[in-house]
Order: C-alpha cells, then sequence, then structure tokens
C-alpha cells in the first residue's frame, strides 16, 4: 500500500541528515527519471479549460454503513479492530460483534466534508479528504472516467479535510493499522468514493448532484493573541561550524527571531580563486530553500522555559550531508566550498561561513 524503496539510487557511502530522507529522496530520483524525459512532450496552452465543482458533502451515518455494523458508534469511532497485521491463508475477518471502538463524542463529530471535482483542459480531478489507501483511489480514479469521459484523472488525497485512513469494507474488516485508524467505519471510503463520482458526473454533465449537499455553519473569526515580536539579543556572527573531514557539514550562527527572519542560506563554490553560486542544472542556486540544506532554530531560553519574554538568543544551523546517500542533480560536491547566510537581525545582515572541502580536491 506503500510505494517500495528503490534501492538502487541509494549509495552505501552516503551520508542522511535523517534516516526518512533517504527514502523520500530514493522515491523522488525514480520519479525524476520517469518524468524527466516526458517533459520535451508536454504541450502547452495559454488558453486551459478549467471548471470546478466543490461540494459540502454530508456525512450521514446510516448512508456510510447501511448494514447497521457501526450503529454503536453513531459519532464515529477509532482503534475498532487490533492494528496488528492479521494476514496469511489462516487470516480471518472481524465482525461488527468484535468492534471494540474508543467512541468519538458527539460534540467532536463531524457532519459533513468537502469535495472538490475538476478539471483542466483534458486532466481531472478529484479530491479525498484522508488517506486512502491505493484501491480506493484507482476505484475513484476509474468510475470518475467511466461517468465524466475525462481521459487522465488524478485523485488528490489530503485534501480539504482529514478523516484518516479510506479504505474498502473487505479490508476494514480483515484489520490492522490502516483499518483500526479509520473514524467512521467500513463504508466512510466507498461512501466518498460514491459522492465524488457524483460531483465529478455532476460537473462534466452540467447536471444535478443526486444528493443533497450539507449547510456548514458560519463560523465566527478566530480570535489570537496578539504576537510578540521578541527583541534578538546579541549580534549577527557565525558561532562555529563542523570539523574537517566530518560527514554532514554545518554553520551555526546568531540570528533574528523567526517573526522577521527568514535566513536564506547557500552554497558556494571556490573556482580560480573567486567564490561563485553553486547551481543545480538548469542554472539556479543551491540553497536552502531546496532539498539539500536544512536550517534548524534554537532559541535561549527555550519556549518551555519562558513562553513571553520581551528578548532572547535565536541560534540557527544550516547543515548538509558532505557526500549524498541519494545523488543529486548536480552530482557529488566536490571541490572547495563554504555557506552564504542573508538573514534580518534588527537590521539586514549577511554572513560567510570558512571554506570547507567536500570530495577531495
Amino acid at each position: 500500500m506503500s510505494p517500495k524503496t528503490p534501492n538502487e539510487h541509494i549509495l552505501d557511502d552516503g551520508f542522511s541528515l535523517r534516516g526518512d530522507f533517504t527514502r523520500m529522496e530514493a522515491i523522488g530520483a525514480a520519479a525524476a527519471e520517469a518524468v524527466i524525459p516526458q517533459l520535451a512532450g508536454i504541450e502547452l496552452s495559454s488558453a486551459a479549460d478549467i471548471q470546478a465543482k466543490t461540494v459540502a458533502v454530508p456525512l450521514i451515518p446510516e448512508e456510510i454503513n447501511p448494514d447497521g455494523s457501526f450503529d454503536n458508534y453513531r459519532h464515529g469511532g477509532i482503534y475498532c479492530v487490533d492494528p496488528e497485521p492479521n494476514c496469511g491463508p489462516d487470516a480471518q475477518p472481524y465482525s461488527a460483534q468484535d468492534l471494540a471502538c474508543v467512541p468519538i463524542a458527539e460534540m467532536w463529530s463531524v457532519n459533513y466534508t468537502f469535495l472538490t471535482a475538476a478539471r483542466i483542459g483534458g486532466l481531472g480531478m478529484v479530491t479525498l479528504p484522508g488517506e486512502p489507501l491505493t484501491s480506493i483511489g484507482v476505484a475513484l480514479r476509474d468510475q470518475v472516467a467511466l461517468n465524466t469521459g475525462w481521459d487522465d484523472v488524478l485523485v488528490l488525497g489530503y485534501a480539504q479535510g482529514y478523516l484518516a485512513y479510506l479504505l474498502h469494507p473487505e479490508d476494514y474488516w480483515m484489520g490492522g493499522y490502516e483499518a483500526a485508524s479509520t473514524l467512521m467505519g467500513p463504508g466512510l471510503g466507498v461512501y466518498l468514493i460514491e459522492k465524488g463520482v457524483a460531483i465529478a458526473r455532476s460537473l462534466a454533465m452540467d447536471s444535478p448532484l443526486g444528493f443533497e449537499p450539507a449547510l456548514p455553519p458560519r463560523q465566527a473569526a478566530l480570535q489570537y493573541e496578539p504576537l510578540v515580536d521578541e527583541m534578538p539579543l546579541g549580534r549577527p556572527a557565525i558561532e562555529s561550524q563542523s570539523e574537517a573531514g566530518a560527514d554532514v557539514v554545518w554553520v551555526r550562527w546568531i540570528g533574528g527571531g523567526p517573526i522577521e527572519d527568514t535566513p536564506r542560506v547557500a552554497l558556494e563554490k571556490r573556482v580560480d580563486e573567486e567564490w561563485v553560486p553553486f547551481s543545480y542544472p538548469h542554472g539556479g542556486p543551491v540553497h536552502s530553500g531546496g532539498p539539500e540544506i536544512e536550517i534548524l532554530l534554537e532559541v535561549d531560553p527555550s519556549y518551555d522555559d519562558a513562553l513571553n519574554i520581551d528578548a532572547r538568543t535565536f541560534m540557527y544551523t544550516a547543515r548538509m550531508p558532505s557526500r549524498f546517500s541519494v545523488m543529486p542533480s548536480f552530482g557529488q560536491p566536490q571541490g572547495t566550498f563554504r555557506f552564504t547566510v542573508e538573514g534580518q537581525h534588527t537590521s539586514p545582515y549577511q554572513l560567510e561561513s570558512q571554506p570547507f572541502v567536500l570530495g577531495g580536491e
């Protein structure tokens, strides 16, 4: 139900800032390998035909689970089945009598959600307010295409709400992590497929929805305490940086508060005794807006120790692997480099790290 790791893109002698990053970078590299060759064949248009329809869909318990299996948890329930895997030739499905949910109180229940169907040129799109299993996404995609005549359909999960995992009843009754993390019983995934298809068909055919939309209540504007614009202590300056030969190169500096300061850290390379921006193949500079350089913030005193005070020290750290576990588009950096920092303290500041060598020279 989740993509396998394309291990062929992972180098044994690379380093990662975080373990999970390696897998995501490998998936990204595999996707790039498939997508980039197709870019040249994409036809662009300055006048795309665009349609969209967003509907508040009522969440009606009797329609979501018409078999009555979830009647004891009318407002929702979670952790209803064993989250441990229930697999193998002897695995047996659970039944309604086996459900032992943590019930959701009426005051916390959700009685509507938003679904959107849209079309941009020849591409149709439908949203789902949760994390669909592959089977749910494929079923919605195929049924929308069948009911609209759209050649290509993209399903967008995690959109306009979050109702946890969405799966078919036959998957729900087998239990496991995803089933245990479902909020409204075995029928929610199929119910949302039906409503998504109805909205897409209504958009494509300019026809009635076939169901009565919900009427979400008007919500009063939220009130927040005023932000405390804390005075940054100290002067902008490099405090320390990694030693030669470190697996991860980093630089640490005093900066401004996060309301004003969003530092931009760029990588520069020394070429013929001059410092020049180190760039991606397309010519753009490698900097902290991309995935290669991570920025961390530490504060003194911490927010746990003093939530609202007039002044505080803001210490930033930028870090990057000295050798990447997944080959970046610019290759493994080799040569003499430095970090440059631009930010905002009580006034704009610019800082430069000491040079460091990557990959040998």
